[in-house]
């Protein structure tokens, strides 16, 4: 049931995301268009913007209300794949089986599709934020989860990194991958203006960017990556972890009953992506 409903709420996502670029890729360059363009539909999920609008339908708030900043939210994502795979980074060669983008257009156009992906996003929040100002602390709780705080500052531990322990990997995960989960479920629950909702959602989130992060590690145990929480607590403690964060998720939810199964199959879906 799950795996349906994700591949029906990808698919509705991705007209939307094609509809908005579509307006505006007629005023860009062209090649910086196609970069961009490549990068940001080359067969992604779309779990981020999909968590965004099942939480939304979890706090009975009608989805229109944020579809801009779910659309925000996949552009900051993408920009930090494009930069991720460049060589001064991990360097990679492919993407999704497909070729990164600097291996289609250059490192220096690669460079500028993911500057004007995080460029649109911002220019989409504030257009966003400018029609209903109640939508600021959202937009902020966004712009702090990619930041320096968040989705950067892990990018940066990470590279910084020198025989890390197990506690550092998943703080530096917590930043990297599961800041961005929070601020997708929190997109909405600002809306909602609950305190113990929202922090009961706020929590959800950064358990389920854990599980996104470490079945990742899983996904990638053949590559043998230093410095991942794989690497050192193998495959059983990984696979251990991820079952105590499901059971987490499940006790922090419990309270709200049916209303909340969808989120709590969607973290035993993501868990179960290495099997």
């Amino acid at each position: 049931m799950i795996k349906d409903i994700i591949k029906l709420e990808s698919k509705n996502f991705e007209m939307l995301l094609q509809k908005f670029f579509n307006e505006k890729k007629a005023f860009y360059p062209k090649k910086l268009a196609d970069a961009m363009e490549y990068s940001l539909f080359s067969g992604g999920k779309r779990i981020r913007p999909v968590l965004s609008f099942l939480v939304a339908d979890f706090l009975d708030i009608n989805r229109n209300k944020i579809i801009d900043l779910a659309i925000a939210l996949e552009l900051i994502h993408n920009y930090s794949l494009i930069h991720d795979d460049l060589p001064c980074m991990d360097n990679d060669d492919y993407r999704r089986g497909k070729l990164t983008s600097h291996k289609v257009f250059g490192e220096d156009f690669a460079t500028l599709a993911g500057d004007a992906l995080l460029n649109l996003a911002y220019e989409t929040i504030l257009e966003t934020v400018s029609k209903d100002n109640k939508l600021f602390i959202s937009a902020l709780i966004l712009a702090k989860c990619a930041g320096a705080e968040g989705m950067i500052g892990g990018q940066a531990d990470e590279l910084d990194f020198v025989n890390p322990e197990a506690k550092d990997i998943l703080d530096m995960y917590i930043k990297k991958t599961a800041m961005l989960f929070k601020a997708a479920v929190l997109l909405p629950a600002y809306l909602h203006i609950n305190e113990a909702v929202y922090n009961d959602l706020q929590k959800y989130g950064e358990k389920l960017g854990l599980i996104f992060q470490l079945t990742d590690d899983l996904l990638d145990a053949d590559q043998n990556e230093e410095n991942t929480y794989l690497s050192i607590a193998g495959k059983e403690g990984t696979h251990s972890l991820i079952a105590k964060l499901n059971n987490e998720i499940k006790d922090l939810l419990s309270k709200y009953a049916d209303k909340a199964h969808i989120l709590i199959e969607l973290a035993e879906y993501i868990s179960a992506r290495n099997l």
